[in-house]
């Protein structure tokens, strides 16, 4: 695998992204962003193939690129499923602004 790739940083791509989103737009970006750069992260640092990666999680390899692309929409029941697969930790913070 090559190592130079380089992703962006998600604060940075989200100002760019949603100067213009409400807030909650903004956040679902962010989540959506987070989950598809962890999956391809996770997916590279354990030097899967997109196939062994989508057996793995049970999909399909196009459905793979979509996650990692960000062109998905997740439920939180698909999230955590793929946290439990994976092995990854999930935190979830909910407060008043």
């Amino acid at each position: 695998m090559s190592d130079d790739i380089e992703l962006v940083n998600a604060g940075e791509y989200l100002n760019k992204l949603c100067a213009d989103m409400s807030a909650s737009k903004s956040y679902y970006y962010d989540i959506q962003y987070t989950l598809s750069t962890t999956l391809l992260e996770y997916r590279l640092k354990h030097s899967l193939t997109s196939k062994d990666m989508a057996s793995y999680l049970e999909v399909s390899p196009s459905m793979l690129s979509n996650y990692e692309s960000g062109d998905y929409d997740f439920s939180l029941s698909q999230i955590c499923d793929i946290c439990e697969k994976l092995n990854l930790k999930l935190n979830l913070s909910i407060a008043e602004n």
